[in-house]
């Protein structure tokens, strides 16, 4: 006598699991009136959440999708409460894996940023002892007006005074330096 009441459940959507429970199978048509009634619905109920439109419909189609995929495995009583609540959901995780993400990019920028100082420093650190060590190659003379003349800022003229030389001797000699620099740097 029950099997007829069995199959009639079965046939309008119904059916019954091994614990006894009732449970409603959503068919494609009842999906589909579903997703009409209230996929508008849940897009205007999202905007509290953001304007951005395609954020919008793609939340709301993931819940659609997660509803279809997991039929059989729902208990629904109030599928207007269900679909607002896993809405709201779906939302809360999409925003919380963009604050996620936004931070793991914040992190590999800085990490970046800081591995190229790091970069950056060695690299002037290197040229610095490239560049002492090419400026002791240079002839005492020669070595002594570039210092004073590049490092120590004097004029041309302060260092033609101070080591009583003429300001053309001064011009010829930082001129080989520099000529012999650029020789010893580019190699």
């Amino acid at each position: 006598m029950q099997e007829p009441f069995l199959n009639e459940l079965r046939e309008s959507g119904f059916y019954m699991n091994n614990k006894f429970e009732i449970k409603t199978l959503i068919s494609e048509k009842v999906f589909e009136e579903i997703f009409n009634e209230y996929y508008d619905s849940l897009c205007s109920y999202l905007n509290t959440f953001t304007q951005d439109q395609d954020t919008i419909q793609e939340i709301v189609q993931e819940v659609f999708i997660k509803l279809w995929k997991n039929r059989e495995n729902y208990q629904i009583s109030d599928i207007k409460h269900y679909l607002f609540r896993a809405t709201r959901n779906q939302a809360l995780n999409h925003f919380r894996n963009i604050k996620a993400e936004s931070h793991k990019l914040e992190e590999w920028v800085e990490y970046k940023k800081k591995s190229k100082e790091g970069r950056e420093r060695i690299d002037i650190e290197k040229n610095l002892d490239l560049m002492q060590k090419a400026i002791e190659t240079l002839p005492p003379k020669c070595r002594e007006i570039l210092i004073l003349c590049k490092l120590s800022g004097w004029s041309y003229n302060e260092v033609a005074k101070h080591l009583n030389i003429s300001t053309k001797t001064v011009e010829n000699q930082m001129g080989i330096a520099i000529k012999k620099l650029k020789e010893l740097l580019l190699q």
